[in-house]
């Protein structure tokens, strides 16, 4: 369990791994759990995501099974004021 935020280029969290923060990221692939803003360019849940928190992206994939709550919302440059 990581608390705190993250900023990375690519970052995937683990099917057994948490977060609670802020997640910052060009291409973000989340498995397991994160409690807070989501921020990337590309963003995909997988089918054991469990997500509680926005996500500000330019492409957003969320595949069958995954769980999200919170808002998405689309921007060109979902990175910048960051």
């Amino acid at each position: 369990q990581i608390d705190g935020d993250i900023h990375a280029h690519l970052l995937t969290v683990g099917a057994d791994a948490t977060i609670k923060g802020v997640v910052i990221a060009d291409d973000v692939v989340i498995n397991g759990r994160v409690v807070g803003c989501v921020r990337g360019l590309k963003v995909r849940l997988t089918p054991t995501a469990h997500v509680e928190g926005d996500i500000v992206h330019k492409v957003i994939a969320i595949e069958s099974g995954a769980y999200f709550e919170g808002s998405a919302q689309r921007q060109d440059h979902p990175l910048t004021g960051v």
